[in-house]
């Protein structure tokens, strides 16, 4: 969790309700100190560190060249220098504080709106940096295009083009040349899970949501001509229904378009694989549910072969084992992303390989990426190698003798390349060292010799990888393969005679054999047809042999990945030929930098701040009265210092104005793994709470707070505060008259994961311990205990239990008061309507689905509102001040609905106990929230 978020920590450290306000969360931890510096061309301020200086300069003639591009496209020049800011890799880039949100595995980019800002790793591609450079600057152009329309004809309040055109728009202008179609987009053609624009709505923010909106661009450019994209975007403003634009620019209604641009897409992909056969009905499924990729052979005795994969099944990302030969059921081996040892897979990314009883596989742990060496046998981690100045890393292979382990990995500057590890010598050895993309290795027999992948041949500059060989000794580098293809995951028979692989060679992923006669040495060039084995509807990925006649693969179909056992035979075998006449030099193009008189400055970074909020407020209350204020945010244009600063006026009357002013002024400091804020304040005005009344105080002070993630699940808070406060109750308690000094620690775990209204696996818990005291008059003096734990049990994959118990003390002068009642705490009583200084409550949830889908149909669409979970609950709890009264109590059932994935309506019915005896009324209560 970031620091911003203590501010509403802070806030209410001066409010009665404080210590109910806490929050859990898992870390986004700043590990690294980058030296940030800024190059400024002539349209983009580029922010970077030294170490990446290539991929910068690389980064920077794509940008220009792209701005030009699209300000030719747009018919549009932007007024301002685009900020760029560049990371070498995935695993930095998922540190930035442009934005709070944790980054997922697969973004390869980000715009950031409210500051124009773009964010994106370099990650070792020259390929995928360029295309995330060009589909963010459309996000650039297209954002500045509409704002820029939609003021000029006065409709600020209009709304913004929906998502699947914005970013089908980003890909359609970034991807120049579509070579294949994408597999995605096929197996919903297939499955029939294609969605008409119509209903996009449904699967917003998916990656089909991205390949379904550039589709139907294209349809659109390919009907009408190139322009229709640009004017459909300059008469955004006609209509507040973009399909209606859609139909005012074309002339033809959406239902005839979407119904034109299916059938053709149905034509086009459906004969592309008309002569095909479906996998299942030639291979084993191994697999049911959820993403199962990058299988390993693992021989646990003479007889017995277990296939290991990687899934997210359960929610967390697991190895799992299954046996060959039997109908046991799945064995998890590793559990992961529950704790600091296993923090994070990459599910898509890495391969695993097995030795003996020994496996390696790479998970991300704290600041980069760990290969572990894990005991199948003893079922427990032996080891693990960390490589400090390597970020990520991937595919581990054993050597045969199992003396070496081979990987790729990506060095702090964003370089990948190969590597290998001699486990004698404790020695790590670097094999290539230059700007291509190497991935994928594996051993030669006799570690003479390395087979990896590569973005360095022809056509790499495009994007497609080849096959290529390494020379151990002489080192040597020599295609194996060549062309506008991907050829990817190597696998190495048993008796090192063939070379299977996966590739697109023919327009979508099969997988094929290149066999390996004495006469292949490697380094040289190696002249050799291939065969292809497969020629399935689905893509297929990641093979790796059992034996001399027997695979498992990943299969992508239904849009899922799921693991495939499959014999082979003579009869499977297609000869395809390669094109050998005019095979280039590998390491044959290199990429193009900006430099000269395009390059305006180099300069360190001192920090550059702007305004990220400014909003004034005026209300009306009819017992308060008038009041009004204004709040603003600034930081720096990394996010790494943040400004806070609160203004407002409760006064009632012309007398009190003055001594009504209120504000708040907070720093905060989050570019470090130490996150620290602090700052100072005013705050006076009338107050109301269930046990004081209504009262008026006065408190200015200062405040310090700190976190420190100690990984990515669990860390310590620390709020100090000091004030004056000076509270009023009119009555004959007086004035009381306090110099504070509060202090509170925290420590704070969660590796839950959600669904869609909460919790649904794992576990959070947080223990607080404070103390206030009066330093001046003893009026104030305090100490306060919470503690709240929470654990949720998955039954099924959509059945979950859970259970919180949570406990509240606090004891001295105007100690603490807690208020529960309501849907969030104790169901069946109104809200905040229990309390006391001490506290206990314990629910249980039986959390199912209820509806799994809620649609809105109109007469031109539907709106989903995704399905209605359910909940049986049973709450017990109460709060007193001296003299445990008994427990209060309820029971019934839930429904929650999720809007748009922030809010969470909640619906409860039920009834009141006190575990005596039932109430005969039913309850109905209306609320919004997360589950607990």
């Amino acid at each position: 969790m970031k620091l911003i978020k203590a501010y509403v920590c802070i806030f209410f450290i001066f409010v009665a309700l404080y210590p109910q306000y806490y929050y859990f969360g898992r870390n986004k931890i700043q590990y690294t100190k980058f030296d940030w510096h800024v190059l400024k061309t002539k349209h983009f301020d580029i922010y970077y560190y030294p170490e990446m200086e290539e991929f910068v300069e690389i980064g920077a003639r794509i940008a220009e060249e792209a701005y030009l591009e699209y300000q030719s496209r747009f018919e549009h020049h932007i007024n301002r220098e685009v900020p760029l800011i560049f990371y070498s890799s995935h695993l930095h880039f998922q540190q930035t504080n442009v934005i709070p949100y944790f980054i997922p595995e697969g973004t390869g980019g980000f715009f950031e709106f409210i500051k124009g800002r773009v964010v994106i790793p370099a990650d070792g591609s020259y390929s995928q940096f360029r295309h995330a450079i060009r589909h963010e600057l459309v996000h650039v152009f297209f954002t500045s295009k509409v704002n820029s329309i939609l003021i000029d004809r006065q409709k600020l309040d209009h709304p913004f083009p929906p998502l699947w055109f914005n970013e089908g728009l980003a890909e359609y202008f970034s991807i120049e040349n579509r070579r294949y179609p994408d597999m995605v987009l096929r197996d919903a053609v297939l499955k029939g899970y294609l969605r008409r624009i119509t209903e996009i709505g449904e699967i917003t923010g998916s990656y089909l949501m991205y390949k379904e909106g550039e589709s139907f661009l294209r349809f659109l450019a390919d009907k009408f001509g190139k322009d229709i994209i640009l004017r459909i975007i300059e008469n955004v403003w006609v209509d507040e229904d973009f399909t209606h634009v859609i139909e005012f620019v074309t002339g033809s209604s959406i239902e005839d378009l979407q119904d034109e641009w299916v059938l053709s897409l149905q034509k086009r992909l459906l004969t592309d694989i008309a002569d095909r056969e479906s996998a299942r009905s030639r291979d084993v499924k191994l697999t049911e549910k959820g993403f199962n990729v990058k299988p390993a052979v693992y021989s646990s005795s003479d007889t017995l072969i277990k296939v290991l994969f990687i899934s997210n099944r359960s929610g967390y990302t697991d190895i799992y084992a299954k046996s060959l030969g039997d109908k046991s059921n799945l064995e998890i081996i590793v559990r992961g992303e529950r704790t600091h040892e296993y923090e994070a897979f990459h599910l898509m990314r890495s391969r695993m390989d097995v030795h003996g009883n020994r496996l390696a596989f790479v998970t991300k742990k704290g600041e980069h990426d760990v290969i572990h060496i894990f005991d199948l046998k003893a079922g427990r981690n032996l080891f693990d190698l960390e490589f400090p100045n390597l970020t990520a890393i991937s595919s581990p292979k054993f050597s045969a003798d199992g003396k070496r382990l081979l990987f790729s990995a990506l060095d702090f500057g964003g370089y990948a390349d190969i590597y290998f590890y001699d486990f004698d010598n404790s020695l790590l050895v670097r094999l290539t060292d230059d700007i291509y993309n190497d991935s994928d290795p594996i051993w030669l027999p006799d570690a003479r010799g390395v087979i990896f992948c590569s973005d360095r041949g022809v056509s790499g500059k495009d994007g497609f990888m080849n096959l290529f060989s390494f020379n151990i000794v002489d080192k040597k580098i020599a295609p194996l393969t060549c062309g506008m293809e991907n050829d990817i995951s190597p696998s190495l028979s048993p008796d090192a005679r063939e070379l299977l692989f996966c590739s697109n060679r023919e327009g979508k992923y099969d997988l094929y054999v290149l066999p390996l006669d004495e006469g292949f040495t490697p380094g040289e060039l190696y002249v050799s047809g291939v065969y292809r084995i497969t020629s399935y509807t689905g893509d297929t990925f990641d093979p790796v042999w059992v034996n001399d006649s027997t695979i498992v693969y990943t299969l992508f179909e239904d849009y899922s990945f799921n693991i495939m056992l499959r014999y082979l035979d003579e009869d499977s075998l297609a000869y395809v030929g390669q094109n050998y006449s005019v095979l280039p030099e590998v390491a044959c193009w290199k990429p193009e930098r900006l430099s000269g008189d395009r390059v305006k400055t180099r300069q360190i970074y001192r920090g550059k701040y702007s305004l990220d909020i400014a909003q004034g407020q005026l209300t009306q209350d009819p017992f308060f009265g008038s009041m009004g204020g204004a709040q603003i945010a600034i930081s720096d244009v990394l996010g790494d210092r943040r400004y806070e600063i609160l203004i407002y006026n409760n006064a009632r009357t012309k007398s009190e104005f003055m001594n009504s002013f209120n504000f708040f002024i907070g720093r905060y400091s989050l570019g470090r793994r130490t996150n620290f804020g602090y700052g100072m304040y005013r705050f006076s005005g009338e107050r109301f709470n269930y046990y004081e009344g209504f009262y008026d105080e006065k408190r200015v002070g200062a405040f310090f707070v700190l976190q420190y993630p100690i990984t990515h699940f669990n860390r310590f808070e620390n709020v100090v505060n000091l004030a004056y406060s000076q509270k009023d109750w009119y009555d004959w308690r007086g004035v009381r008259k306090a110099w504070i000094v509060e202090n509170h620690f925290s420590y704070v775990y969660d590796n839950s994961i959600w669904g869609l209204s909460g919790p649904v696996d794992g576990s959070r818990f947080i223990v607080t311990l404070g103390y206030v005291v009066d330093v001046r008059y003893s009026n104030v003096s305090y100490y306060t205990v919470i503690a709240d734990f929470r654990r949720y049990f998955r039954l099924r994959l959509y059945l979950t239990y859970a259970v919180r118990v949570a406990g509240f003390v606090s004891e001295g002068k105007e100690a603490q008061r807690f208020y529960i009642g309501g849907s969030w705490t104790l169901r069946g009583y109104p809200l905040f309507s229990i309390w006391g200084n001490h506290c206990f409550l314990f629910n249980q949830e039986l959390r199912f689905p209820f509806i799994t889908s809620v649609q809105l149909r109109f007469p031109r669409g539907k709106v989903n509102l995704g399905g209605i979970q359910g909940a049986l609950f049973v709450d017990a709890g109460d709060a007193w001040e001296s003299g445990f009264p008994g427990l209060r109590g309820s029971f019934g059932i839930g429904f929650r609905i999720n809007i748009g994935g922030y809010l969470v309506l909640r619906y409860d019915i039920g009834r009141r106990t006190d575990f005596r005896k039932i109430s005969k009324s039913t309850f109905y209560q209306f609320f919004f929230g997360w589950d607990f």
